[in-house]
């Protein structure tokens, strides 16, 4: 196959299921320079956060979250702004270009929660649907660490809000509506792009 038609087969495949895993995008040496990077930005960002896991609220017990990190560690840019993710995301969603709303760096913590099933764009200032969220592993991850999980065709119709930050199990409610479509758990390999 040629690129065109690699590339056609994504956005195929994107366009049916609302998610697609590529494999390898990013090299070792991007890896380790971006993983770095990403490392020493969000231990800086929580520096001062010495909360045990049971004082934080439910949405911080999922996760740690750090956003734009590119604007104060400039090591992080070149991953932003990666001209390889650009062109992905621009194909997929029929773009010449794309615009980027933010980065975000996402930790799991040791006993944390899972993270309540939910829809991207319900949370985002943005109108237009024609939009993607771009994760990049820089761990392994299987169903021992915790596959992200998407349910195939849950990106046709309407995306509803559910309240991650406050409400614990919120996200029962979008398994139920979609329980008769099983999700897809994606193992990863660290710069594979989701």
């Amino acid at each position: 196959m040629t690129d065109a038609a690699v590339l056609r087969a994504c956005t195929e495949q994107f366009r049916r299921d609302g998610f697609l895993h590529v494999p390898g995008v990013l090299t070792t040496d991007e890896l380790a320079r971006y993983g770095a990077a990403v490392d020493a930005a969000v231990a800086e960002r929580k520096r001062g956060d010495t909360r045990r896991l049971d004082e934080k609220t439910p949405y911080e017990q999922s996760f740690l979250q750090c956003q734009y990190i590119w604007e104060d560690h400039p090591g992080v840019r070149p991953l932003t702004f990666h001209p390889a993710i650009g062109e992905l995301a621009a194909a997929l969603t029929g773009g010449e270009r794309v615009r980027l709303w933010h980065d975000q760096a996402l930790y799991k913590e040791a006993g944390g929660r899972e993270t309540e099933a939910h829809q991207d764009h319900p949370y985002w200032p943005i109108r237009e649907n024609d939009t993607v969220t771009v994760w990049i592993p820089l761990s392994d991850v299987d169903e021992t660490s915790g596959c992200m999980g998407y349910v195939p065709g849950s990106h046709r119709g309407t995306a509803e809000f559910i309240d991650i930050f406050k409400t614990p199990g919120a996200g029962k409610a979008l398994e139920e509506k979609f329980a008769d479509t099983p999700p897809v758990f994606v193992r990863c390999a660290p710069g594979d792009v989701i």
